[in-house]
């Protein structure tokens, strides 16, 4: 019976791995999630989970486009990241299935707050637009633009 325990160290922490239950991934693609340890401010990390959107083939620099959902107070926002061998600040890794925290419907509500409120703002600018045109198109008209000349 062969041992198929081995330590591993990690940044001083010591782990003893079963590496017949470990999973190596070597190859990715479109629709697999992922975990990814992105660079924040100075030299903290956040850890957020990603989907594996597009591979840009491009001859000196291939990239993987990975979309990322920042998940914040009331607002879930979907952001885009390019991943390539210049990007020293972001870091991939398989996602397992304890990794999600929070639940799709959540994220949808999110979202569809998010667009309400944008709506919202919307709306108000051309209430302001409105309100500019019927206040202040006399002064543009040339009636009151010649008094104040």
């Amino acid at each position: 019976m062969t041992n198929t325990k081995r330590v591993i160290e990690i940044n001083w922490v010591k782990m003893e791995v079963d590496l017949s239950q470990a999973k190596v991934v070597d190859q990715y693609k479109i629709g697999d999630n992922v975990k990814v340890l992105k660079k924040e401010y100075s030299d903290s990390y956040k850890s957020y989970i990603w989907t594996i959107v597009a591979f840009d083939d491009f001859k000196d620099r291939p990239n993987i486009v990975i979309a990322y959902l920042d998940v914040w107070y009331n607002k879930s926002d979907v952001e885009f990241i390019d991943f390539n061998k210049e990007n020293k600040d972001v870091q991939i890794a398989p996602l397992n299935e304890y990794d999600i925290d929070i639940k799709k419907s959540e994220c949808i509500d999110r979202l569809k707050r998010w667009i309400d409120e944008a709506e919202l703002k919307v709306k108000e600018a051309k209430l302001k637009l409105e309100s500019f045109e019927k206040h202040f198109g006399r002064f543009f008209d040339g009636s009151l633009a010649k008094q104040v000349l």
